[in-house]
């Protein structure tokens, strides 16, 4: 990265977050950031002035030992926890304290170490199943969502940006460990 990019230290720790932008790169709003989160329990300061940008279109990457805080400063940018001083921007929009569900539907999403699939569905099932189209039916069982080729062509295309396109009919119980996280990935981006 260009410019003078900071490493945000999760205190206590060591643990470091991947540089991000700063206004010297390109002036370009970035996807992420947070500016200042800090995140305590009782008397625990888990973070503390976490200051991060992620430009769209890169990876980007947090690293650090358990215990660090990884998992507590995902939890405030995706919305599980408000921070107790900061502010979490997405796409430019200030997302501080509001819910998972908002900051899913402004296109934020993510996935979790445990994989939650739907083992005894195809890849394309799991993706379909994920699809905002299909959330917003609810449970409407008139409507056979695996007869929609419109929703079919939508999962091809998600298991396509994951490298999955030949996976589609294999059931998710059958893939090897590799293509079931890339399957995760393919639910959380669908």
């Amino acid at each position: 990265m260009t410019g003078d990019a900071r490493r945000a230290s999760l205190r206590g720790t060591g643990a470091l977050a991947a540089p991000g932008p700063t206004a010297a790169d390109d002036g370009a709003v970035p996807l992420y950031e947070a500016v200042g989160i800090h995140k305590r329990f009782g008397q625990q300061v888990i973070l503390e002035r976490i200051d991060l940008r992620f430009k769209a279109n890169e990876l980007s990457g947090i690293i650090g030992p358990n215990g660090a805080g990884k998992t507590t400063l995902f939890n405030v940018l995706t919305g599980e926890l408000k921070p107790d001083r900061g502010t979490v921007r997405f796409k430019g929009f200030d997302i501080t304290g509001a819910s998972p569900n908002r900051i899913t539907a402004m296109g934020a999403s993510r996935s979790f170490q445990v994989m939650k699939l739907f083992d005894e569905y195809t890849a394309l099932d799991n993706v379909i199943v994920a699809l905002p189209e299909v959330r917003k039916r609810r449970f409407d069982i008139v409507r056979n969502v695996s007869c929609d080729t419109g929703l079919a062509d939508l999962g091809h295309d998600v298991l396509a940006r994951v490298g999955l396109q030949d996976d589609a009919g294999t059931r998710a119980s059958n893939l090897p460990y590799g293509k079931r996280r890339a399957l995760d990935i393919a639910v959380a981006l669908a």
